[in-house]
């Protein structure tokens, strides 16, 4: 940058642009034998007074902060070790994801019909899924750490008829002698092996039913119960049988003789009577 000279008739009175570098620093300005201080490209009419003024300035450098030190290297972080856990399901159902990805030392426990596999936001929830006849039986695995590759089996049952009742309370249950049992109404009760259990009418499943006595012999005075058989398992009915309302006994002979004679009497009376009144 050459020397400027700015004259007293110059109409332009400002500081040329420095143009001046030094390595390591930066230009902040400029400073006179006075210690005043100038900016760069700043108007010094005010200065120059007369021809003969002259002013004279050094450039003004600050130095330049060095390049920042590295940080410390932060560690590496691990990579995370992780293991598959594989479910099969035995027959009569499946299950609800056949495989699952989780960290070394993953927590494992069996929750009823559930597995759950970890904790948190993270913990995998496997469920067991049974088919229609089948119910949830065992997990082959009751707690633990994920400590490698794994399998875990679950098995399911089948669902079976366990036990029957009669749930149906208008059911006849009083009877005569000579008369037959009378199933209409009847509604059974069916427990199963996994505890449910469900209602079933006898009408519209007649062929799946059996009787003791059946249902075409006479009841007698002794029956005291009546057997009712539903896919091999039994329950009973109380019932009370009274005496016969057929004819054909001894007792019931008599006494139909007894009323004929008193009929024929009440009438020979009468006939009589009114012989009487047209004589």
């Amino acid at each position: 940058m050459a020397e400027q000279v700015i004259k007293y008739s110059d109409s332009d009175r400002k500081l040329d642009k420095n143009d001046f570098t030094k390595e390591g620093y930066s230009f902040s300005g400029w400073k006179d034998d006075s210690g005043a201080d100038y900016s760069d490209e700043q108007d010094v009419s005010a200065l120059i007074i007369s021809p003969t003024s002259a002013l004279s300035l050094k450039a003004v450098w600050e130095s330049e902060p060095g390049p920042t030190p590295p940080g410390p290297t932060p560690k590496p972080t691990p990579p995370t070790i992780t293991y598959n856990v594989t479910f099969e399901a035995s027959a009569g159902g499946k299950v609800s994801q056949r495989s699952v990805t989780v960290p070394l030392n993953s927590k494992i426990t069996a929750d009823g019909s559930a597995i759950r596999i970890g904790s948190g936001s993270g913990m995998k929830v496997i469920k067991a899924i049974p088919d229609d006849g089948y119910a949830f039986d065992s997990w082959f695995v009751t707690g633990g750490n994920v400590l490698s590759d794994m399998t875990v089996k679950v098995t399911f049952k089948k669902v079976t008829l366990s036990e029957v009742s009669v749930y149906s309370s208008s059911l006849k249950r009083t009877y005569s002698e000579g008369d037959t049992f009378d199933p209409s109404g009847l509604v059974l009760k069916l427990v199963y092996t996994d505890q449910s259990f469900s209602l079933l009418e006898y009408k519209g499943n007649e062929s799946k039913f059996s009787f003791s006595p059946s249902l075409t012999t006479q009841l007698k005075s002794s029956d005291k119960t009546v057997t009712i058989t539903f896919e091999g398992k039994n329950t009973s009915q109380a019932i009370t049988v009274g005496g016969s309302q057929s004819i054909g006994g001894f007792d019931d002979v008599i006494i139909y003789i007894v009323i004929a004679i008193a009929i024929i009497a009440v009438i020979a009376v009468i006939v009589i009577l009114v012989r009487g009144k047209s004589a």
